[in-house]
């Protein structure tokens, strides 16, 4: 029998207990359906239940940037979120899967001739940071009509990093999403801006004598790592509510030498440093500390250039274009340099990962895409074997990240020669 000749009853029922992809499909069979799923949606959260039980908990606060995710405790206050919301982050966590079949399209953000070669990026939100070889951090404004942008802040220098983070950290606060961006710059300058975009203020952190390589940020948490951090230290800071910044530790142990990439996740700390030491420190979250870290991994090829890690995966791009990866506590593997340039013509530059697409940018301007399906995929990548390929530019990609449009996932990509270049995915 089939299930539209079924009681509504039935069908209601049936429905109610699909998982999300089957849901969405669902919606497009019959005017009946689309109806039942309009109250589900509405009336019992089926969203809400999808997300929390479908998607893992990492790739959960990714897409919401909301850290207390992680604790399944504080499910009972999801459903005080509006299941719009819900809804969103399931079709961006369903819609990864269209670089499997669709095809990138390029949308080119101007660079006014005020701006020089962007070098550092971060979209998020459909919100899109830059930061410049001449020192400034623009906010853009409107990427439907190019060279609208906001002046940040200027930094004297070329800017290495740069990153958004959320002081919206739990769900009873969702309602401030939108104001609770605060966006992190640093430099080659040595200087750290931290920038209200609301206010226009800018609080400037003086800490180090070196340069400010990279940055990494965990919802109002954010870590940075300097040419100097031997003598200076690596503090963890965090923005408040009211934007004071704050030490909430200071983290010690890299005596051998300074700290050239770093990330933070929930209460760990992973820095890599300038002769292939890579460390890991684990933070108590209620007190001021002084840390100490162990040591995970020592890289004979090259320094830390970036690291990515959410818990479970931790990936290193390293100086020469090696790429590290753990899964788990398995040990690391190791794409050479000279593997990919045989495979691809070229080399890493950089990478973003969010939840499961993974984004490499290469020097001869091309992007590989590696769609992740499932936790267990993890366990036989590859790098070599991309889910897709484009050619983003001619020249060498600076800059990439992954974000989503709520429509299909975003790539975004600088070059020296060509600005900034937003790919999104259309059906072939």
């Amino acid at each position: 029998m089939e299930i539209q000749k079924l009681p509504k009853e039935l069908q209601f029922y049936i429905l109610s207990k699909c998982d999300g992809d089957s849901l969405i499909n669902s919606g497009k069979v019959c005017t009946l359906w689309l109806e039942i799923i309009d109250v589900l949606e509405k009336s019992f959260h089926i969203w809400t239940g999808k997300c929390l039980n479908e998607i893992p908990r990492r790739y959960l606060v990714q897409l919401t940037g909301i850290p207390e995710l992680l604790d399944k405790r504080n499910d009972s206050y999801c459903k005080d979120v509006p299941w719009t919301f819900w809804k969103d982050v399931y079709f961006d966590y369903n819609r990864m899967s269209v670089v499997r079949d669709w095809i990138p399209e390029r949308k080119v953000v101007m660079m006014p001739s005020q701006l020089n070669t962007c070098t550092a990026l971060r979209s998020r939100d459909n919100i899109l940071v830059s930061g410049h070889i001449d020192g400034n951090v623009v906010l853009w404004k409107d990427e439907v009509e190019p060279g609208r942008f906001k002046l940040l802040t200027r930094h004297r220098s070329h800017v290495t990093a740069v990153d958004m983070l959320n002081t919206v950290e739990s769900m009873k606060e969702v309602g401030e999403w939108v104001d609770g961006y605060t966006v992190v710059s640093v430099s080659r300058d040595s200087s750290i801006h931290v920038s209200n975009p609301l206010s226009d203020s800018v609080k400037n952190i003086t800490l180090y004598r070196g340069s400010v390589n990279n940055l990494s940020c965990w919802g109002s948490k954010f870590v940075v790592a300097a040419e100097s951090s031997i003598l200076n230290g690596q503090p963890v800071w965090k923005v408040d509510h009211d934007k004071t910044v704050n030490v909430l530790h200071e983290l010690y142990g890299h005596e051998e030498s300074c700290i050239s990439a770093a990330t933070c996740w929930n209460d760990q700390i992973i820095s890599g440093d300038v002769i292939g030491n890579l460390y890991q420190w684990k933070l108590n979250s209620t007190t001021r500390q002084q840390c100490r870290p162990v040591i995970v991994a020592k890289f004979s090829e090259s320094y830390t250039k970036q690291i990515y890690f959410d818990g479970y995966i931790l990936l290193c791009l390293l100086g020469d274009g090696s790429i590290c990866w753990r899964v788990g506590n398995q040990k690391f593997q190791t794409t050479p340099n000279k593997t990919e340039l045989e495979i691809f013509s070229a080399t890493p530059t950089c990478l973003a990962c969010r939840a499961r697409l993974l984004v490499v940018g290469l020097n001869s301007g091309n992007v590989l895409v590696y769609y992740i399906a499932t936790e267990e995929s993890w366990l036989t990548f590859n790098p070599a074997v991309p889910t897709c390929r484009f050619r983003a530019c001619s020249d060498s990609i600076n800059c990439i990240d992954v974000c989503h449009d709520g429509n299909t996932p975003v790539i975004v990509v600088s070059s020296t020669n060509e600005g900034i270049s937003r790919f999104t995915f259309r059906p072939p």
